[in-house]
C-alpha cells in the first residue's frame, strides 16, 4: 500500500518515532482464507504548515508510517521471532525515510520528490521479500540476527535528516466563483429593479499587489413597457439581461494566516439587454397586433471600486504539480466577500438612464502560489 498525505489522514496510522511495535498495533482483518498475516507500511509525504515569524511556511516531512488497520497477524504466528522479523522491516523503511528525508532537503520540485517515494518504496518492498526469504519468514534466528545487526548500523549511519522549511513564492494566481446581489439606484432603478447576479473570475498577483478579472450576470426585473419611449413598442419578457464585465487592481492591506483584505479601482462594461414587441392597431379586432420582435443593448463604461475580505477556511500543499509548474504549490481555499460600487450613465434611453450601481458577491475563492527555499 502507498500511502499519500490524504490517504494518510484517514488512516490508523503508527509512525516509527511513536516506538517499537506491538501484537496491539495489529488491528486489520485477514484478506481471504489462504492469508494469515500481513505488515502494511509505506513512506509518505507529509506537508505541514508552520508559522515564522507571523508568516505561513511549511515543512516537507518524509514520513515512515505502518497501517494498523490493514496489518494483521493470525493467532496461531504471533511469536517473538515474527515481532522481531516485523520491527526488523518498520527499522528498515526508517532507513529509507532517512534517505528520502535527506533528498527532499536538496529539492522540493513535486515531480521529483514524488519519483522518490516511489522509488524508495520499491527498494524496501523488494528488500522486505529477501528479508522474509533469507529469515524463512522470521523462523531462521541466526539469520534474523544477522538482519537485525545490518540494518541497525545502517540506521546508526543516517543521522536524522534536516526537515526543509519552503516559503510559498511571491507570484500567485487563483480563481472563484459564487452569488451576490445587484442594487440599482437613480432613474436607472425607475427602468430596471435590483437583481441577484452570479458569475466568477480569475486572478493574478505578486506579493502583496493583485490583478483581477471577474464576469457577472443576472436578470432584473424591467419596471418600464417602453423604456425607449417609441411609439407603439412595448416589452416582450418580464426580465432583462444584466452582464458585468470588471478589470480592477489592488493591493493586499491585510494579509494574516485568517484573513486577507484587498481594495481594488479599475473599470467595468455594463450591458443591460431586453427584447421588445412592434405593435399596429387591429381594426378588425380592435386590439393591438404583434408585427415583430427585436432586442435592445444598452452599455457603458465606467469606474469600479470594490474591496475582497477572504475569510480564509484551508490550506493544503498539493502533492503533484499543478499546470507543469513542476514544483508543489500551496493551495488556500477562502471564501470571499466583495462589497462593490460603480456609477452608469445609458445615453440612448431618453430621457437618459443614470445612477449608481452596488452591490455584494460572496464567493469560493482559491489562491495558488508554488513552494520554494
Amino acid at each position: 500500500m502507498l500511502l499519500t498525505a490524504l490517504s494518510a489522514m484517514a488512516a490508523d496510522l503508527k509512525q516509527w518515532s511513536d516506538g517499537p511495535i506491538a501484537w496491539a498495533d495489529f488491528r486489520g482483518e485477514a484478506v481471504g482464507n489462504d492469508s494469515k498475516a500481513a505488515f502494511r507500511a509505506s513512506i509518505y509525504i507529509d506537508p505541514v504548515d508552520i508559522s515564522v515569524d507571523g508568516q505561513m511556511k511549511t515543512q516537507i516531512f518524509a514520513r515512515a508510517a505502518m497501517d494498523r488497520g490493514d496489518s494483521y497477524v493470525d493467532a496461531a504466528l504471533r511469536t517473538p521471532e515474527r515481532l522481531r522479523l516485523y520491527q526488523l522491516e518498520f527499522d528498515l523503511l526508517e532507513c529509507y525515510r532517512r534517505q528520502l528525508q535527506d533528498d527532499i532537503s536538496q529539492d522540493v520540485a513535486a515531480n521529483s520528490t514524488d519519483e522518490r517515494v516511489r522509488h524508495y518504496n520499491a527498494l524496501y518492498y523488494n528488500e522486505v521479500i529477501t528479508i522474509a526469504t533469507e529469515t524463512s519468514s522470521g523462523t531462521d534466528s541466526s539469520k534474523l540476527q544477522q538482519w537485525e545487526t545490518n540494518v541497525r548500523s545502517r540506521l546508526d549511519k543516517a543521522e536524522m535528516p534536516f526537515v526543509p522549511i519552503v516559503s510559498p513564492g511571491r507570484f500567485s494566481y487563483g480563481c472563484y466563483l459564487g452569488v451576490g446581489g445587484n442594487f440599482t439606484g437613480g432613474s436607472i432603478n425607475d427602468a430596471f429593479s435590483h437583481t441577484w447576479i452570479f458569475g466568477g473570475g480569475l486572478h493574478v498577483g505578486y506579493d502583496r499587489a493583485v490583478a483581477k478579472f471577474s464576469a457577472f450576470y443576472g436578470q432584473p426585473k424591467i419596471k418600464r413597457l417602453n423604456i425607449m419611449d417609441i411609439e407603439n413598442q412595448q416589452i416582450t419578457d418580464k426580465y432583462a439581461s444584466l452582464t458585468n464585465l470588471a478589470l480592477t487592481v489592488g493591493y493586499k492591506i491585510v494579509d494574516t494566516r485568517r484573513i486577507a483584505i484587498t481594495p481594488m479601482v479599475g473599470g467595468a462594461w455594463n450591458n443591460l439587454r431586453w427584447n421588445v414587441g412592434n405593435y399596429e392597431w387591429d381594426e378588425e379586432k380592435s386590439e393591438p397586433l404583434l408585427t415583430s420582435t427585436q432586442s435592445y443593448s444598452i452599455t457603458h463604461f465606467s469606474w469600479y471600486a470594490t474591496i475582497d475580505i477572504d475569510i480564509k477556511l484551508h490550506s493544503r500543499v498539493t502533492s503533484t504539480s499543478l499546470f507543469g509548474s513542476k514544483k508543489r504549490e500551496q493551495v488556500v481555499s477562502s471564501v470571499r466577500i466583495s462589497p462593490y460600487i460603480t456609477r452608469n450613465v445609458y445615453d440612448e434611453p431618453q430621457p437618459q438612464l443614470r445612477g449608481v450601481q452596488a452591490g455584494f458577491t460572496v464567493a469560493y475563492n482559491v489562491d495558488l502560489r508554488s513552494l520554494g527555499f
